[in-house]
This record gives structure tokens, C-alpha cells and sequence, in this order.
């Protein structure tokens, strides 16, 4: 949220202090505002003497005077060249400065630029300027035969068409200067709620001394917005995905849905279903309700979106490749991982295709890949993704950048599920130097590596060391982020793993009872961390043969990740195993047989008849027939058990 930037130099959208539309694209129009200054020894705009609001609205509203009426030896292609790098739209200025410099090579090579419509009379008036002598012999032939053959009847036909091609330019034009206009007003309510109700809340003179935080922006927008754009819906839509995005990633989700579901609305009704704003706030309410953990709820608005995308735009365009991206993170979270690996492979190849293998968006991409790999175990593909993105991330962006960092803490990830403890807790150690380096210590990516490594010692059982971490990194996220943040709720639930498996019950159940009601007030009952909680709190009942209330919960669990994960997705087999282990400790072997069974079934279809986990569930069948006095139909599964399994209860583990 906040204004960073030598002010000349900023592009409008560096004004919104939203930093998810500050892209590369914002470095294009400093590149402009620097070869204005070049050519003509001034800036576009002149904001030394006038304050930031009115800066930012000159910089966003008014046009700079053109290269041409400046000096009319810039007509023509560096003007063109210039005014598209400091376009204020910037999905209209070039997407790199590779554009940007291919462009103003061609220009100096005689060739045609990108920047205007690649008509044929400009491709033909470049042509001619680099083969003068040719082209002029041919315009002269040319000439000579077209004045033979004119006559009064295609004298008439050119005149007709003439007038037709007049009157469609003219409607069109007329279009064009309504949708202009259009935007303009748009752009204009929007500068004037960012200064008045946004920006205001900050003043110095009305915060008095109280430093505001982007929490108490938002809800102050947010109350102002009611009722000030009722003869301006599309400039409330507008503003309204702004403030949704916004409280979106600040994890306040609940404050995001009503502005994502009336900017929909309004963009619906004026704009029409299959308009790409309509669109881009579908997908945005999809993406909202993925981290809502309402899956089912979330893939209609991202398949209407991609639907339309496709149609309108094509495979290769930057919001289809973003909508099937987003489409494959949900189906990452249904574990329906072949489906999501179709649209994560689509992604990658489109973005390697158009944006080429270096560009950040590619190697966001290639972490996605990797990470579904990993969660399907596919550990070497995992791997060598990972690896290739380092290796790409440092060449390109250096050892501290952030995103280089992330695909390291990524890979020790994959490490640490592979017990390879001593590697990931290297990458660990040099990912949060690198982070303190560069972020600081208290900054939420710093916060999240520790954690992470904290993990790594629970695993390890290095239960001092986890613990210890973990209360340092608890501190800090309550600080840094409040009780509520999703992330401070993921510690305090690792905290309370450490003292789970190191027997320290009170401690355990009290800290699993306090993520488990926020998670349950902010997320709801069914979103898949409060059901990450239910079953720690009910994993701890049945370590202390507390099998009723285990019971109770593991059945309740086992509804929830079937409706949210499917009947065959990990996390729903992990809990029926556990139910089954507490029916049979309560001797309730009607009610355990059919669970026990489809345990068997489903195991051995999804992870094969070899797998560690199949065979814990035939050990289920096992210890079930004993304890009811089967003792056949417990000979007939415990000849299916490798020599090295025992009827031993199998460990908890985090997750």
C-alpha cells in the first residue's frame, strides 16, 4: 500500500498502491518517460511544483504533449514508438523492453514497427524507402498502365465505395470516441475516489498521528463506495474488483466476496456475460473461493471465464493461460491430479511458447508443475523442474531475488518428503539468510521458511529445536500478521504437532482448539484447513484412548473430505484408516468391517497392493478379525501382509 517511486517516473497504476498491478509493464513506461526527456530535454509531465494527489492525477488523467507538437522531426514512428510506451492503459504499451527495443531497431533499419497497424501502404512506403530505385521504376509502370485502364464506370464504382468505406469509418470512429470517452469518465471516478476516499484516509491532517493501517483503507473505501457510483455502474465495478482483489491477499476473504459478487453483476449487466471484464472478475471470485476451500462452488465462474477466453482471445492470450492456471490449482486441491496436469503442461508450453523460457510468469509455472508432481510423489519430475527453475531464476534474477528463493524453499520441500533432511535443511538455512537479506526478519516470506524448517525438525523429531522455532516464528506472525492470518493459524497448529508428539497434551489440545475456532469463524466449517485442525484434535483424542470423541470427529472429518477432496484423495484414505483404528478400539466391528474394507479397496486401486499404506489397511483387517474373534477371515488378509508389517499403530505426522 505503499507509494513507492521517483514520482516523474511512476506509471499510473503505481499510483493505486495496489502492488499486483505493478508488473514490467511499469518499467516500459519509465523507459518512455526517459526517451521523451531524452528527445526533447523535458519531461512528459511536470509535477516538481504540485503535491502526490495531484501528481498522481496528472500522471493518470492528462495526456502529454506529443513528440510531433513538440518538434516536428519526431513525427511519424518515434512518436508512435514513445507514445506507446507511455500509454496509460498498459495492456496497450509494450509487454517487455524487448518489444520496446525490437521496435526502435526497425525503425532505425527503415523496417515497419509494431506499435501501428501494419497496413499495407506502410508496409509498402517502408519498402520503398529502403529500395528507392526499384520502387520507383515500378510505380512509374505501374502508373502508366492504371491510367489506360481507368475509365467513367470504375471512376463511379470508386466513388460509391468510397462513400460506403467514408460512412463505416465515420460510424466507426463515432464508436471509438464513445468507448474513449467512456473510459475517460471511468478513469476519471476513479482518480477522484482513490484522492477522496482512498488516500484521504492516510492525510496527515485527518489520521491526526494514528498510523492507518491498509485494513482500515479498505473498510473506509469500502463504506464510502455504497451509493456514490449508482449513475456510474462500471466505475463501481470497476472499483469494487479492486477493493476484492485487495482483501484477497490480505487473507480477509469474507471482506472480498461482496465486492467480487456485485462487480459481476454490474459488469454483467452492462457489459454482457462473455465480456472480458465480466470474465477477469469470474475468475477472480473462482480464485476467492478456492481459498475459501469451496471447490465445488469455485470451478463454474473459472470454466464460464476460460470458456469465453478461449473463444475471444485464443489459447496463447495471457488471461486464458492464467484462468487454466488458476483452474489447475483447483483441481491440484480436488487431488483430481490428471486433470490438473493437462492444464498445468497447457500453461507451461503456452508461456515457454509466447513469453519465452526466462520470463517470471514461465517459472511460476514450472514451480506449479513441480508442485503437483511432488504431491503424486513423482519425486524425480518434481526435481528436475525444480532444478531448472533455480537455475534459470539465479541466472536471470540473481541469488536473492524473491523468486528465486521461493523455487529453493520449494525444492526442500520435495527434499524433506523425500527425507533427504540434511539437503532441505540446507536449502532451509540459506533460503532465510536470503530472505533476511533481502526482506527482513519479520516479513511473511521470511516467516513462512521458518516454518518450514520448523516442520523439517518436527519430522526429524528434533522436538527442542521445532519447539523453539516455532514459538519464535508464532511471535512474530501475531505481530506481523494478527491471530487471524491464515499463516499465524498454520504455526500455531505446527506448535501444537510438536507437542503432540512429544505427549504434552494440555499444550496439543489447547493450541488445536484455538486454530480450530478461528479457522472455523473466519473459513467455516468445511474449508480443508478446518478440517486440517478437526483431525489433529481428533488424532489427539485417540492417543489418549479417548476412542469416543475420536470417533465422533474422524466421522465427521471423513464427510468433510469426501465432499471437499473426493473419495479417494489422500487425505480422505489417512482419515478412513483412523476411523477404523477407533471403531475397533470401541469394539464396534459391524460399523468397522464395511469402512475397513473400502480402506482396502480404494488403497489398493489408487496406491497399488505394494504400497506402505495398502498394507497398513490389510494390517486393519487384520487386528479387526482378531479383536472380533474371526480368526479365518484373519488368517485369509494377514497372508497378504509383508513379513516386516505388524499390527503396530501407524504414526501421526503433521498434515
Amino acid at each position: 500500500g505503499q507509494l513507492i517511486g521517483t514520482i516523474p517516473y511512476m506509471s499510473p497504476e503505481q499510483f493505486s498502491g495496489v502492488s499486483a498491478n505493478v508488473d514490467t509493464r511499469s518499467d516500459i513506461y519509465a523507459l518512455g518517460v526517459i526517451c521523451y526527456e531524452l528527445l526533447t530535454g523535458r519531461l512528459p509531465h511536470d509535477v516538481s511544483d504540485v503535491t502526490i494527489p495531484q501528481a498522481a492525477r496528472i500522471i493518470t488523467d492528462e495526456e502529454p504533449t506529443s513528440l510531433t507538437a513538440v518538434d516536428r522531426v519526431f513525427r511519424g514512428d518515434v512518436d508512435t514508438i514513445v507514445s506507446k510506451a507511455l500509454d496509460k492503459d498498459k495492456s496497450r504499451r509494450y509487454q517487455s523492453a524487448l518489444e520496446l527495443a525490437t521496435d526502435l531497431r526497425r525503425h532505425l533499419a527503415d523496417e515497419p514497427i509494431s506499435a501501428r497497424p501494419a497496413s499495407t501502404v506502410y508496409q509498402l512506403r517502408k519498402f520503398a524507402r529502403r529500395n528507392k530505385a526499384l520502387v520507383g521504376g515500378a510505380v512509374a509502370t505501374f502508373l502508366a498502365l492504371l491510367i489506360g485502364l481507368i475509365g467513367i464506370s470504375i471512376q463511379a464504382a470508386r466513388i460509391a465505395h468510397e462513400r460506403d468505406h467514408a460512412q463505416q469509418a465515420e460510424k466507426l470512429a463515432e464508436q471509438q470516441r464513445d468507448e474513449a470517452e467512456r473510459q475517460a469518465a471511468i478513469a476519471e471516478a476513479i482518480n477522484d475516489f482513490l484522492n477522496q476516499d482512498l488516500l484521504a484516509a492516510v492525510d496527515p491532517l485527518r489520521a491526526r498521528g494514528h498510523e492507518v493501517t491498509v485494513l482500515e483503507v479498505l473498510e473506509n473505501a469500502s463504506g464510502a463506495i455504497e451509493g456514490k457510483f449508482d449513475e456510474q455502474p462500471l466505475v463501481e465495478a470497476a472499483v469494487r474488483h479492486t477493493l476484492g482483489e485487495t482483501y484477497m491477499s490480505l487473507g480477509r476473504y469474507d471482506g472480498a466476496e461482496p465486492h467480487f459478487t456485485r462487480a459481476i453483476d454490474l459488469r454483467r449487466r452492462e457489459l454482457g456475460e462473455g465480456h472480458l471484464d465480466t470474465c477477469k472478475s469470474l475468475v477472480a471470485q473462482g480464485s476467492l473461493r478456492i481459498r475459501q476451500g469451496r471447490y465445488a462452488e469455485a470451478e463454474p465462474p473459472l470454466i464460464q471465464a476460460l470458456k469465453h477466453f478461449r473463444r475471444t482471445l485464443g489459447e496463447d492470450d495471457a488471461e486464458t493461460l492464467s484462468a487454466k492456471g488458476i483452474l489447475g490449482v483447483l483441481y491440484r486441491r480436488q487431488g483430481r491430479y490428471a486433470e490438473a496436469e493437462k492444464l498445468y503442461v497447457e500453461v507451461l508450453e503456452g508461456r515457454r511458447r509466447v513469453l519465452g523460457e526466462e520470463h517470471r510468469h514461465t517459472l511460476v509455472s514450472m514451480n506449479n508443475l513441480a508442485i503437483l508432481y511432488r504431491v503424486q510423489e513423482k519425486y524425480d519430475e518434481a526435481e528436475a523442474l525444480y532444478l531448472e527453475g533455480v537455475e534459470i531464476s539465479r541466472r536471470v534474477h540473481g541469488p536473492d531475488h524473491p523468486d528465486t528463493l521461493n523455487v529453493l524453499n520449494s525444492l526442500a520441500v520435495l527434499y524433506k518428503n523425500q527425507l533427504r533432511y540434511e539437503e532441505a535443511e540446507r536449502l532451509y538455512l540459506e533460503v532465510i539468510e536470503g530472505k533476511r537479506r533481502t526482506l527482513g526478519e519479520d516479513h511473511p516470506d521470511t516467516l513462512l521458511t521458518l516454518r518450514n524448517l520448523a516442520t523439517l525438525y518436527n519430522f526429524q523429531e528434533k522436538d527442542e529445536l521445532a519447539e523453539a522455532l516455532y514459538l519464535q516464528v508464532l511471535e512474530a506472525s501475531r505481530g506481523t500478521l494478527g491471530d487471524k492470518h491464515p499463516e499465524t493459524l498454520n504455526v500455531t497448529t505446527g506448535l501444537a504437532y510438536v507437542y503432540y508428539h512429544t505427549k504434552q497434551w494440555e499444550k496439543a489440545e489447547a493450541l488445536a482448539k484455538e486454530a480450530f475456532e478461528i479457522r472455523r469463524r473466519v473459513l467455516g466449517d468445511r474449508h480443508p484447513e478446518t478440517l486440517t485442525t478437526i483431525g489433529l484434535l481428533a488424532k489427539l483424542h485417540q492417543s489418549q484412548g479417548r476412542y469416543g470423541e475420536a470417533a465422533r470427529l474422524f466421522e465427521g472429518l471423513l464427510e468433510g473430505r469426501r465432499r471437499a477432496n473426493g473419495d479417494d484423495h489422500r487425505l480422505t484414505l489417512a482419515t478412513l484408516r483412523r476411523l477404523v483404528t477407533s471403531l475397533i478400539a470401541l469394539e464396534r466391528f459391524d460399523q468397522a468391517e464395511p469402512l475397513a474394507t473400502e480402506s482396502y479397496e480404494r488403497h489398493q486401486r489408487v496406491l497399488g497392493p505394494t504400497h506402505e499404506k495398502t498394507a497398513e489397511t490389510i494390517d486393519l483387517l487384520v487386528r479387526l478379525y482378531d479383536a472380533w474373534n474371526k480368526p479365518d477371515q484373519a488368517a485369509e488378509y494377514r497372508a497378504l501382509l509383508p513379513p516386516d508389517k505388524s499390527s503396530a499403530e501407524p504414526n501421526a505426522s503433521p498434515g
